[in-house]
Order: structure tokens, then sequence, then C-alpha cells
């Protein structure tokens, strides 16, 4: 039997900032630009509960819209 390895649809703020490498402080002000302009700008979360969750999708999407923006801007 092989083992297939699924990635998570939903991430926490902590996790995507990991996966982005910057600071989880960082990560969490993102996610309250992108709640406070209602998804103009920042980090894509969805809000569960009282959990913030970031979207493997829209992450992704988040990457590639950033990949020459704040390259080496962690912590």
């Amino acid at each position: 039997m092989t083992e297939q390895r699924t990635e998570a649809e939903f991430l926490t703020v902590s996790e995507a900032a990991a996966i982005l490498r910057i600071g989880r402080t960082h990560a969490y002000e993102l996610a309250r630009s992108y709640r406070t302009t209602n998804g103009q700008t920042g980090l894509p979360v969805i809000v569960v509960g009282s959990r913030l969750l970031v979207p493997r999708t829209a992450l992704n999407r988040f990457k590639t819209s950033n990949q020459t923006g704040s390259k080496g801007h962690s912590r």
C-alpha cells in the first residue's frame, strides 16, 4: 500500500508565515490588512469561529503575485 500525502486545504496564519518565510507577527499584520481592506491588500484569510485560516489556493496566488515584493523582509 502506498501512502499518499495530501496538503491541507486551509492553513493557520503561522503555517502560512512559515511557508512564506516571514515572521508570525508580520503574517498577522498582513491578515489584518486583508480584512480591513476587504481583500484589496494583504494575506487572504477566512474566519472560522475565532480562527483565521489561509486557503492554500489563495496562499499560492499571494506568493505568485508577491514574488518580487517582500522577499527578505522576515521578522
